[in-house]
């Protein structure tokens, strides 16, 4: 305020910009309290504003007012290693995200490895796995990109474990006989 006019009284602008990529918006003076909307862009750079003030005699004043940008940053997304059967289904929540600063505009899988079976990302993080091959260790990678380009990738070892398989083997030769000679044959698959 200034001594002969009341503080919202006074008009309140924006006569100078040095900043890149900072949109302001709705500047108002509320008996004195001066508020404004400010939104970077991806690019945006720090700079300052200067705001002038009018009082009703149209006398002004006027004061710089520094704009600090912090840099974008990218996805929070991560995992923890599962192990899973072969020929199985499973699916995997994220360890921590997906989370952005902005937003994220998409998550992908941007690479298997050697895992051959059926996998598919949601579009909050969650992985899906389906008929899982081959037995074996795999890294897979998952890409999140957020509205600004930046991108993580997150990888999971999947371990894919082999079914343990038994085969009972069976004879119809009477074990009543000591020190008779047997010969069992088997053909197993799968």
């Amino acid at each position: 305020s200034d001594l002969t006019d009341p503080a919202g009284s006074l008009t309140v602008a924006i006569t100078a910009d040095s900043t890149v990529g900072v949109t302001t918006t709705g500047l108002t003076n509320s008996n004195g309290t001066v508020t404004a909307n400010i939104a970077a862009s991806c690019t945006a750079t720090a700079g300052s504003l200067t705001v002038q003030v009018t009082d009703l005699g149209g006398l002004t004043g006027s004061d710089i007012v520094p704009i600090n940008v912090s840099a974008n940053t990218p996805p929070t997304l991560s995992y923890s290693n599962v192990n899973i059967g072969v020929g199985t289904s499973s699916t995997l929540n994220p360890g921590t995200g997906l989370s952005d600063n902005g937003s994220v505009s998409s998550i992908a899988v941007q690479n298997a490895g050697t895992y051959t079976g059926g996998i598919s990302v949601s579009n909050t993080g969650v992985i899906s796995l389906n008929n899982a091959t081959p037995a074996g260790t795999h890294t897979i990678t998952v890409r999140a990109t957020d509205n600004c380009g930046a991108n993580t990738d997150a990888t999971v070892q999947v371990t894919v474990n082999q079914a343990t398989t038994f085969k009972e083997v069976t004879s119809n030769v009477s074990p009543s006989r000591f020190g008779q000679n047997i010969t069992l044959s088997a053909q197993l698959s799968g």
